[in-house]
């Protein structure tokens, strides 16, 4: 089986020289002409940012505003947006038969430290231990 090998149709070197050629020969400061970012953009399959902003001399966050505009984001970008799963609140996490696990700590030394015990027991507990001051109400 062969595997086709894609080739960019400019070299970062070419590109280099195009960025150099436009530099030497501006008349003025001024933005970077748009073909010219459109060449710098699509070298990003085919060799590492930090290698083409160092070549072209570009600005890094420029360069990645520029590949985002372009949808050519990161691939860390395009992979978190291809795994996000929606999660459905519809049902509670938990119900008031489930076990919960607790620790307090009041200011004057005491601590308080419960496992398994349902929500009902939870809360005459909890307000004892504060002294009868409710914490839920």
């Amino acid at each position: 089986m062969t595997q086709a090998i894609t080739v960019p149709t400019l070299t970062l070197e070419q590109v280099a020289a195009q960025f150099a050629y436009w530099r030497r020969t501006r008349t003025k400061r001024g933005r970077t002409p748009q073909d010219l970012i459109d060449q710098a953009v699509a070298l990003r399959t085919h060799y590492p940012v930090s290698q083409i902003i160092q070549t072209l001399g570009l600005n890094h966050a420029d360069y990645k505003k520029h590949c985002h505009r372009a949808g050519t984001g990161s691939q860390t970008e395009l992979a978190t947006a291809a795994t996000f799963v929606p999660v459905s609140t519809s049902e509670p996490a938990w119900t008031q038969s489930s076990a919960i696990s607790l620790t307090l700590s009041h200011p004057d030394g005491r601590c308080l430290q419960v496992q398994g015990v349902t929500e009902p027991a939870l809360q005459s507990l909890v307000q004892s231990f504060w002294g009868g001051v409710s914490c839920c109400n």
